[in-house]
């Protein structure tokens, strides 16, 4: 049987049919574009694409810590309550991704820009790593750093010295973007005091008497909100806890210590333990107890009844105060629900696409025509 050859009337209503059913698919795939759009920007889509599990339980509280997981090495978030904020040491430059991430999170949420504070505790690798890009990346306006000076200030700022000169390259990175970023350069020394919102935060070393060893000269930071107390050690060792214990004795209570060296067998002593009493401790490290956090360490510590929080176990966490207490909470995983409806919408819109909405071969002409 020969197919009859559609008349030209008959192709036109197919084309017109052909166009409107182009027109409603288009308008349904607009329409399911607009939906995700609106829930992608409503539920903080934005942070899909992070890299790492932000802390957010504290969200908008006015003081808060975060510890961001740097593996060996540390990374210390601080919000005070009028906003400003402080990051004590940045990680080994490998993990700055970790990082920035959970910074960039941090902005997103609390709708913050910049670091007010960067406290550069020693000049480790593991402490400072990142501290170029960061400065590069995050609008740091102020810098605390070793009592060190760098040879680019050594070749181009200054002409009398009060410091050793550090022979670092990456120290000496990191203040040259310093300077080319116009950050306050501040040498971290004991008895600074920072009042920020009813927060005081106070440096207890570096002292005068120098060590002139990286780990016993780390800017060792007390703060303290609502009369709680958090230590920040960096990487003091035996000699550097024994002077703070000789300068400060019971001043040093703090409900919360941050461990010094990754809980290395160098630190974190009975007798400095005695002093601080803390009920919670911070362990920055990889969670290789073979190598750190120490064993001993780790049984003193648990001797003493106090509390480990260790980023090599939970990840990324933070504390905050609530009711007068030191509450906690760890990062939570990332939702995927909009991935979710992302794929139920595509698989929608191939329906759509697939689908004909003109299932008939009459033509109305053919049928005005009988």
């Amino acid at each position: 049987m020969m197919k009859t050859q559609k008349s030209f009337k008959e192709k036109i209503a197919d084309s017109i049919f052909a166009k409107g059913e182009f027109y409603i698919k288009l308008a349904f795939t607009i329409f399911f574009i607009a939906i995700y759009i609106v829930l992608f920007i409503a539920f903080d889509g934005i942070t899909f694409f992070e890299k790492e599990n932000y802390t957010k339980a504290f969200k908008n509280n006015s003081f808060q810590i975060h510890v961001i997981d740097v593996e060996n090495g540390d990374a210390i978030f601080i919000k005070f309550p009028n906003n400003k904020t402080m990051l004590i040491d940045t990680g080994e430059e490998r993990y700055y991704s970790r990082l920035s991430s959970y910074l960039r999170q941090y902005n997103h949420y609390e709708k913050n820009s910049g670091i007010d504070y960067l406290v550069l505790t020693h000049e480790d690798s593991d402490h400072i790593g990142s501290a170029d890009k960061i400065i590069k990346n995050f609008d740091v306006k102020n810098i605390f750093r070793p009592k060190l000076y760098s040879m680019y200030e050594l070749d181009n700022i200054l002409n009398e010295f009060d410091y050793d000169i550090s022979s670092s390259i990456l120290y000496n990175n990191i203040i040259k973007s310093a300077y080319q970023n116009n950050c306050k350069l501040n040498f971290s020394d004991s008895g600074i005091i920072l009042n920020e919102g009813g927060c005081e935060i106070e440096f207890l070393s570096p002292s005068d008497e120098l060590f002139y060893n990286s780990n016993n000269d780390s800017a060792v930071i007390m703060i303290t909100y609502q009369s709680k107390k958090f230590l920040f050690t960096g990487d003091i060792e035996i000699e550097g806890e024994e002077k703070l214990i000789q300068k400060y004795g019971n001043k040093l209570k703090a409900d919360v210590l941050k461990v010094a060296h990754h809980g290395s067998y160098t630190s974190t002593t009975q007798s400095f333990l005695n002093c601080v009493m803390p009920s919670k401790a911070i362990i920055s490290s990889s969670g290789n107890s073979s190598i750190l956090p120490n064993f001993d360490v780790l049984e003193r510590l648990k001797n003493n009844n106090i509390e480990i929080f260790a980023t090599g176990n939970i990840g990324h966490f933070a504390f905050s105060i609530e009711n007068g207490q030191i509450v906690f909470a760890k990062a939570a995983k990332s939702d995927n629900f909009l991935a979710l409806i992302f794929a139920i919408f595509i698989i929608l819109l191939l329906i759509i696409w697939h689908c004909s909405f003109y299932k008939t071969n009459i033509s109305p002409f053919k049928i005005k025509n009988q």
